[in-house]
């Protein structure tokens, strides 16, 4: 029975990662605050469907999404990924095409019920809240696992890590521009963290 799969297997996990045009800091949800009334956009998806078992990729998409007037617009937030508003007005698409693609590669691979697990760095706190908003903005219901797989503490644990820039360093990453974070890139360095862990464990406790 070596072939059995584990209670709570799942096939597949997302990688996520997102740039946005804020954070509504103080409230429960990144993407909105109720007191204060901001409301927050993604403006990029980086996404990686990945095999579970082997953590290779199987399929990747990156979508620029143009900004919408009725969601607040940080400076600082400009400053950190580097995309402005005219640029993702050229080169961005609708916020609806944005929901299709993403839409259609979540229902190729984990239909229309999932359970979708996410794995990107403080994804649960972060990307999840702007993924759901994203979809939800046209409408979409997906369903997320009640698990995920956050590098931030899987970082703090095994490397006493307290930032996305040192654990990235630390597993042998390229210095990132903190001007031009991508979303997509950083999905991969997400997926290089895990990686990375689980083969000094493979190689240190089981001897492979």
């Amino acid at each position: 029975m070596a072939d059995k799969k584990p209670r709570g297997y799942f096939k597949y996990t997302l990688a996520v990662d997102c740039e946005t045009t804020g954070i509504a800091l103080g409230a429960d949800n990144p993407a909105f605050n109720p007191a204060t009334g901001e409301k927050y956009q993604a403006i990029s998806w980086g996404l990686i469907v990945v095999d579970t078992s082997t953590l290779n990729s199987v399929e990747e998409l990156y979508v620029e999404i143009q900004w919408d007037k009725k969601y607040n617009w940080s400076p600082q937030a400009e400053r950190v990924h580097g995309m402005s508003k005219e640029y993702l007005r050229e080169n961005g698409v609708p916020m609806e095409e944005a929901v299709l693609q993403i839409g259609s590669l979540i229902l190729k691979y984990w239909g229309a019920t999932g359970p979708i697990c996410l794995l990107g760095h403080n994804v649960a706190t972060f990307d999840l809240q702007f993924l759901r908003e994203t979809l939800r903005s046209q409408g979409v219901e997906v369903r997320f696992a009640n698990r995920h797989v956050d590098t931030n503490g899987i970082g703090f644990a095994t490397l006493e890590t307290y930032n996305s820039d040192d654990l990235f360093q630390l597993v042998g990453l390229p210095t990132r521009d903190p001007s031009k974070h991508n979303a997509l890139v950083d999905a991969k360095n997400a997926l290089h963290v895990v990686r990375t862990i689980r083969t000094i464990y493979n190689h240190v406790i089981n001897g492979e």
